[in-house]
C-alpha cells in the first residue's frame, strides 16, 4: 500500500480515503438530523470543520499518519453539514418561498466558493464563517419577508 518507491500511491490513497469519508458523513449526519435537529447537527458540523481546517495546516510533515486522520475527520464532518443546510432551509421558510431560500442559499454558497477560489490566502477564514451565518440565518430572515 505504502511504498517508498512509489509514493503517489500513498497520496492517492489518502486523497481517496479523504474524499470517501464524506459519504460516512452524509449517512451519519442525516440520521442524526432526524433525531436531535437539523440545526444542531449543522452547527456542531460546521464547528468540527472549522477546527479542523485551521489544524491539518499546522501538522508537521513527519506526520502524515495524523494529517490522513485529520483529513478524514475534515472529510466526514465538512459535507456533514452542507448536505443538512437545504433540508433545513425548507423545513424553516414558508413553504411558499422554498424554492426562493434554497436558491438562495445555493446562489451565496457559489459566491463564497468563488471568492474562496479568488482570494484562497486572504479570506478563507471570513468565508467559512460566512458559510455558517450567511446561509443558516440570513437566507430564513429574507426568505420570511417575502
Amino acid at each position: 500500500m505504502w511504498s517508498k518507491e512509489d509514493p503517489s500511491r500513498g497520496g492517492s490513497l489518502a486523497a481517496f480515503l479523504v474524499v470517501a469519508s464524506a459519504m460516512i458523513g452524509s449517512v451519519t449526519a442525516g440520521l442524526a438530523a432526524d433525531r436531535i435537529g437539523r440545526t444542531t447537527v449543522c452547527l456542531c458540523s460546521l464547528f468540527v470543520s472549522i477546527v479542523v481546517s485551521l489544524v491539518i495546516g499546522w501538522i508537521p510533515a513527519e506526520m502524515p499518519g495524523l494529517s490522513l486522520f485529520v483529513g478524514i475527520l475534515w472529510g466526514i464532518f465538512a459535507v456533514a453539514e452542507s448536505a443538512q443546510y437545504s433540508a433545513m432551509t425548507s423545513e424553516v421558510v414558508d413553504k411558499d418561498v422554498v424554492g426562493n431560500a434554497v436558491t438562495i442559499q445555493f446562489g451565496i454558497g457559489y459566491v463564497n466558493m468563488c471568492v474562496c477560489v479568488f482570494f484562497y490566502l486572504y479570506v478563507v477564514v471570513v468565508v467559512v464563517v460566512l458559510d455558517c451565518f450567511v446561509v443558516c440565518y440570513v437566507v430564513c430572515f429574507v426568505c420570511h419577508q417575502f
